[in-house]
């Protein structure tokens, strides 16, 4: 049976629940369109053009980590719980670190780090690491994501799930280390293989080079990142929604899981008396879901972007998914709430510009989004949470229109500017006629800088200088946020789907960004190389790969040159590429990498040993190491390029390494 038909009807008994426009006040606040048949035709092709199924989420941040949106040539601090998508820009500064998560991958950063999100899609992220450290994790037991970090020194491809750490030196040197997993490094036209408990490093200059060796012992930054994980690892959130929900871990400790009668598996969080979903936070832009709640509680970015919410004798419910339905891949929703209006809604106060109102989306309610998306992707959104056939009793009356408390009020001036929610919101009559009410998903107001920075006051740009990224893949050019702007105001609030940005492109420049060049390119006609006699020279890119021998650092022989920090090269003097002007802070050769609190000194223990020939890499779909021994790997006595000596310490990580959850709903 055609899934066509089944997606007509689905959507149009949810347009029966958003009508065109709806009236606040005196002063009309119209609706954004919903989505239409005609612009979401069934196929794959246009399903190419969705908006990604997920976000990039700043979960944790120490110091005064700041933000700068695609588009806009401005920074503003980043907020926890700050959506980011393709073309934003993170900024950390000396003494800080942050978290951030895409699904169940996690990203990492030190100090003085400088991160781009070059490109989001459902199973490909690009980052630009400008310089500092990352260190990511990609969860196993999933299809894995493809991850490329690209530095000024090479393009990093993480091939399997793993625990990589890629670092990129102030002066266009770079180090990539691989605790598990396999990684490509693409640079100057060649590509090297770095597979477990390895670490490549890379000299860029006129003449690039690459070294490899045995990975050092985690320093400080590493183990701070290990307490991280092994805190995801121990959640007992995750048996409940997945680990591919992002912000699952936030939940630990913020409330009670429970077997509801008839929800299922909810959570009720520990709040005061009179809180309601949807109202500690603010509305920004954020771009190509428009109109995004950015939650204040720590806790508050999984239940504002999935699943719905129900109350039950007074108390608020998050319900991640309904009558045990789940799904592996759960996607994300800018808000999911209805906005309130019609003849029979008046705002109190009648506030100058109008007012906007909105409540948080109950049981088995659709949520039909403003901007251009496949059906598919309208399944995604609302199948997990929908039983089959409770679309086609929806009705106009919403569960939580009459929950009294569940409806919140603001000014339009505290929406589009991104104010807190909480202080400015407006008394509410509890016997307000919601049969009256016409429920949208979205109001048709077009954003401005300060829906875009997310309301706070702008940062300090970040001076350090940045150097041109190398990269496998061509970033897509950003479009300035003016144009966008003009182009959504004439959309009636709509944001803007991949072929209007396409437009747009060649139209007018992009938005400046951080310069690029193709790793897959020689440097000055120079192709990298290896540093040293002994080891197995790189492929051009896109051949075939084998693993390189891998020796510890002290059985190197001298290369009569001295580095800033053990491991990492030291600037070519005869560097000639120009750099583009300095943005980021903090980034002078004092602040390079300093030695964190606790990293391991390295023994010389088998170094000098007899060389034996490098293994030739298994096919993807093939462990690695010997067949037929448990997990793949090489006997124990043996480093990773057949090298006698003590094998790198393994990484804790709670036992269970991220996998996923069993699926069976815990019993109370």
């Amino acid at each position: 049976m055609s899934l066509r038909p089944v997606v007509l009807a689905f959507l149009l008994a949810g347009l029966a629940c958003a009508p065109q426009k709806m009236v606040y006040t005196d002063d009309e606040v119209p609706l954004a369109e919903p989505l239409e048949l005609a612009e979401a035709p069934a196929g794959p092709a246009l399903e190419l053009n969705d908006p990604p199924d997920r976000v990039v989420r700043l979960d944790y941040a120490a110091g005064a980590v700041a933000r700068e949106p695609a588009g806009l040539d401005a920074w503003a601090p980043a907020t926890v719980n700050q959506p980011l998508s393709a073309g934003d820009r993170l900024w950390v500064p000396v003494g800080g670190r942050a978290e951030l998560h895409a699904g169940a991958t996690g990203l990492r950063l030190d100090q003085a780090s400088g991160l781009d999100v070059v490109r989001l899609e459902s199973r490909t992220l690009q980052l630009g690491l400008t310089q500092g450290s990352l260190e990511l994790r990609i969860q196993p037991g999933r299809d894995i994501d493809s991850v490329e970090v690209d530095t000024p020194a090479g393009a990093v491809v993480c091939a399997r799930a793993g625990t990589y750490r890629v670092d990129a030196d102030a002066g266009g040197a770079g180090e990539v280390t691989v605790r598990s997993g396999l990684a490509e490094v693409t640079a100057a036209g060649t590509t090297v293989p770095v597979g477990a408990g390895s670490t490549l490093q890379l000299a860029g200059g006129e003449a690039p080079t690459y070294d490899l060796m045995a990975a050092k012992e985690p320093d400080g930054f590493e183990q701070w990142c290990q307490g991280r994980e092994q805190r995801e690892d121990r959640s007992e959130s995750a048996a409940y929604t997945g680990r591919a929900m992002t912000g699952y871990q936030d939940l630990d400790g913020q409330g009670t899981w429970q077997v509801h009668p008839v929800y299922g598996a909810a959570w009720a969080p520990r709040v005061p008396a009179g809180w309601a979903p949807y109202r500690n936070g603010r509305w920004v832009w954020a771009d190509p879901w428009g109109w995004t709640w950015v939650a204040e509680e720590p806790w508050g970015f999984a239940p504002s972007h999935y699943g719905r919410w129900a109350c039950d004798g007074g108390a608020w419910l998050w319900l991640p998914w309904a009558d045990g339905m789940r799904n592996a891949r759960p996607v994300y929703a800018p808000a999911l709430v209805g906005f309130a209006g019609g003849g029979g809604f008046r705002a109190p106060g009648r506030p100058a510009g109008g007012a906007v109102a909105w409540f948080p989306l109950g049981p088995h309610e659709p949520y039909l989004p403003v901007y251009p998306a496949s059906p598919a992707y309208v399944r995604g959104l609302n199948a997990p949470s929908l039983p089959p056939g409770a679309l086609a009793g929806a009705g106009v009356v919403h569960a939580n229109q009459t929950v009294p408390g569940a409806l919140t009020v603001v000014p339009r001036a505290v929406f589009t500017g991104a104010r807190p929610v909480a202080g400015a919101a407006l008394a509410v009559d509890g016997a307000l006629a919601a049969r009256d009410w016409k429920v949208g998903s979205a109001p048709a107001l077009a954003p401005g800088r300060e829906s875009v920075l997310g309301g706070a006051p702008g940062a300090h740009a970040p001076e350090a200088q940045v150097r041109p990224l190398m990269t496998r893949r061509l970033p897509v050019a950003q479009v300035p946020f003016e144009a966008r702007q003009q182009a959504v105001a004439a959309g009636q609030g709509r944001p803007l789907g991949a072929p209007a940005l396409t437009g747009l492109r060649s139209q007018g420049p992009a938005a400046p960004g951080v310069p690029v060049r193709l790793a897959t390119m020689p440097v000055q006609g120079r192709l990298l190389a290896p540093a040293r006699p002994g080891l197995t020279p790189g492929h051009s890119a896109g051949v075939r790969l084998q693993l390189a021998p891998v020796v510890r650092p002290e059985s190197r022989p001298e290369s009569g040159g001295q580095t800033d920090r053990p491991g990492m090269a030291k600037e070519d003097s005869r560097q000639t590429e120009s750099a583009p002007p300095s943005r980021y802070p903090g980034a002078g050769p004092a602040q390079r990498y300093p030695q964190g609190a606790g990293q391991g000194q390295r023994t010389p223990e088998g170094a000098g040993q007899a060389q034996r020939p490098a293994p030739v890499l298994p096919p993807r779909g093939q462990p690695q190491g010997a067949p037929g021994r448990a997990g793949g790997g090489p006997a124990r006595t043996r480093g990773l390029g057949g090298v006698q000596g003590r094998r790198p310490a393994a990484r804790p990580h709670g036992g269970q390494g991220g996998g996923e959850p069993r699926r069976e709903m815990p019993r109370p």
